[in-house]
C-alpha cells in the first residue's frame, strides 16, 4: 500500500503484530476496516494471554462440585468466535484470489446472512462482535424432530419416556458443544426424575407417537451426525445409568444447585453452560474416539 502504514494498536504482541503487519501488507483498508483489524489484533493478543494462563495453571480447575474448565479456557472459546466475526466482517479475499487491491465481498460476508442486505455502520458492527455468543439462536427443528428421528433408530424409545429425554438432553448438549448453537429451540429443566422437555412430556402419554419430521434432522448434518453418535455411544445403556451420568455433569448440578433432592420443578439447565462444559470434553483427548465426532 502507499503512504504511512498505520501503526498496530498499543502494546501488540508478537502475533497480534504478525496479523497486522499481514494484511496490511497485502490490502489497503479504509478507517473503519482498520478498527476491525485492530479489534482482530486486541483478540490475537487475548488469545495468547489466555493460552499461557491456561497452559501454566492448567485446562481444568476444581471448585465445589468437582472439576469444571478454567476460566481462561472458558474465556478463549468465547474470543476464538469473536476473531472469526471480526476476521468475517473485513471480507478479506482467499488466498488464491487475484492480488488486488480492490477486495469483493466473499462467500461468508455479512450479506449471506440476509436477502435484504443493507451496509451495517461501523458501531453496528462491533456492537454485534462484543456482545457474548448467545447459546440459543432461531432452530431450524424442534425437539419433536429429534426425538422423531431418535425413536426411528432406536424404536423401543417409544415406551421410555424417560430415557427418550435423556438422549434427547445429550443431543442438545453435544450438539452446543461441537457447534455452539443448539440442535432445538426448547428448553431443558433439571427435574428431580432427570431432564425434563415440557414441549416432549406434553406430547407422550404412555407412548410416543409421531409428532416431530424425522426426516428433517437428516437434512441437517451437523445435527444428523450426533443423533447418529448419542445413539451409538448412549443407546445400549439403561436409563437409571445415563441418569447418574447426567447428574454428575456440570451443568446439571448447577440447574440442581440449592433444590431438594425430589424438589420440583427444576431449574433450566442453562445452554451457555451445556455449551461450555461439553465443547470442552470435545477438547479432551479420547481413547478410541468414544464420542466419535472429531
Amino acid at each position: 500500500m502507499t503512504g504511512k502504514s498505520p501503526k498496530p494498536p498499543p502494546g501488540t504482541g508478537v502475533n497480534g503484530g504478525k496479523l497486522w503487519r499481514d494484511v496490511l501488507d497485502a490490502y489497503e483498508l479504509e478507517e473503519h476496516e482498520l478498527a476491525l483489524l485492530r479489534e482482530a489484533v486486541r483478540t490475537v493478543d487475548q488469545l495468547d494471554d489466555l493460552h499461557s494462563i491456561a497452559s501454566r495453571e492448567g485446562l481444568v480447575v476444581s471448585g465445589p462440585h468437582g472439576w469444571k474448565p478454567h476460566p481462561a479456557v472458558v474465556e478463549a472459546r468465547q474470543l476464538r468466535i469473536v476473531l472469526a466475526r471480526v476476521l468475517a466482517a473485513l471480507r478479506l479475499p482467499a488466498g488464491d484470489e487475484d492480488d488486488q487491491v480492490v477486495r469483493r465481498p466473499q462467500r461468508g460476508s455479512w450479506n449471506d446472512y440476509s436477502d435484504d442486505y443493507e451496509e451495517e455502520s461501523l458501531e453496528e458492527v462491533l456492537a454485534i462482535l462484543r456482545k457474548p455468543p448467545a447459546a440459543v439462536t432461531a432452530p431450524l427443528l424442534s425437539v419433536a424432530d429429534v426425538a422423531d428421528s431418535l425413536v426411528e433408530k432406536l424404536p423401543e424409545l417409544a415406551r421410555d419416556a424417560m430415557k427418550l429425554h435423556q438422549l434427547c438432553y445429550l443431543v442438545q448438549a453435544h450438539h452446543l458443544g461441537r457447534t455452539a448453537v443448539p440442535a432445538f429451540g426448547e428448553r431443558i429443566i433439571a427435574s428431580s426424575r432427570g431432564p425434563l422437555i415440557e414441549a416432549l412430556a406434553k406430547s407422550m402419554h404412555g407412548v410416543w407417537s409421531k409428532g416431530g419430521d424425522a426426516p428433517m434432522v437428516e437434512k441437517e448434518e451437523s445435527i444428523s451426525v450426533v443423533v447418529d453418535r448419542v445413539i451409538r455411544d448412549y443407546g445400549p445403556w439403561p436409563s437409571h445409568q445415563l441418569q447418574e451420568l447426567i447428574q454428575n455433569q456440570f451443568p446439571w448440578i448447577q440447574a440442581r444447585e440449592g433444590l431438594g433432592p425430589y424438589t420440583d420443578p427444576g431449574h433450566v439447565i442453562s445452554p451457555a453452560l451445556m455449551r461450555e462444559y461439553f465443547a470442552f470434553q470435545e477438547s479432551l483427548p479420547r481413547d478410541g474416539d468414544v464420542f466419535g465426532l472429531r
